[in-house]
């Protein structure tokens, strides 16, 4: 009995020496919390702490929403069919030429000889060109040049009608429309009227005396209606389309062409003609697995 009175005064004797030091553990929380390079208690006060936080999480969810509904929409385009569009801005258009008459009547502008129509986005060169509002729509005639540097493309032709600040454009007679790929790759356009939409990214070639046609590489195709998508990379020949690769021959109801895989696809009435340049190899490896049966 004595023996258990003296165990437990021990304990407390024990207990009543050892002292948890609050302000040990105090100082060591706010030390660590000035070593962090996020934010001192002195550089700033409870109530601005509190409003940064809040605006970083605002921007945060705002930008999550702002993401998810992007993505949403793409979505929805794809699932619709709609023609997807990119932003494009011309910028502000200016003209020199050799002369200029203007008629107050029908307030039409023509600009003659040496024609030079230059925007931040677009150049065009054309022996005259005519307009009420050449910022907004003009009609460019006799040895027309486009060119949409950044686009990679340039159109030349005898007659061209723009409008939207020359983001589309319509070309007739003699048009030939060259698109620079990414891989420095070319195709080549060459058709009775071409239409090209900057935004879309569409030429659209179409026939009126003459088959469209289009080189590719080794490639070369004849159509009543070429689209060229420069968004999905495809061409899509309809009316009649005939398409050749070095000696073989495709002909079908439509045809479609991965420009980056060049891949020929045929769809409906579909006639094919192919020849191999290494036939008699081939032969060879038919009969050996023939004899190896």
């Amino acid at each position: 009995m004595k023996n258990n009175y003296i165990f437990f005064g021990l304990i407390f004797i024990l207990c009543s020496c050892h002292h948890i030091d609050d302000t040990q553990y105090k100082k060591m929380y706010f030390e660590d919390f000035k070593n962090k390079d996020v934010i001192t208690s002195k550089e700033i006060k409870g109530q601005e702490l509190t409003k940064e936080i809040s605006e970083s999480v605002h921007q945060k969810i705002t930008q999550t929403v702002q993401s998810k509904k992007e993505k949403i929409e793409t979505k929805l385009i794809e699932k619709s069919g709609k023609t997807k569009k990119r932003k494009i801005k011309i910028g502000e258009l200016t003209i020199e030429s050799d002369t200029m008459t203007f008629n107050k009547e029908t307030s039409v502008a023509v600009f003659i000889g040496n024609v030079k129509l230059k925007a931040q986005g677009v150049n065009l060169f054309c022996d005259q060109l005519q307009s009420i509002n050449y910022r907004d729509n003009a009609e460019a005639i006799g040895n027309v040049k486009i060119n949409y540097p950044k686009q990679k493309v340039k159109i030349t032709c005898k007659k061209v009608r723009y409008n939207k600040s020359m983001s589309k454009i319509e070309a007739y007679e003699n048009v030939i429309a060259e698109k620079i790929l990414d891989n420095n790759e070319k195709i080549n356009l060459y058709a009775d009227e071409i239409k090209y939409d900057v935004e879309t990214g569409e030429i659209i070639a179409s026939k009126v005396d003459k088959k469209v046609k289009i080189k590719l590489k080794d490639i070369v195709a004849f159509s009543d209606r070429v689209i060229y998508n420069e968004l999905t990379e495809e061409l899509e020949l309809t009316g009649n389309p005939f398409a050749r690769k070095n000696d073989s021959i495709f002909i079908s109801s439509k045809i479609n062409i991965d420009i980056t895989k060049m891949i020929i696809k045929l769809q409906e009435n579909i006639w094919a003609k192919l020849f191999y340049g290494d036939f008699e190899d081939i032969k060879k490896e038919v009969s050996i697995d023939k004899n190896s049966n």
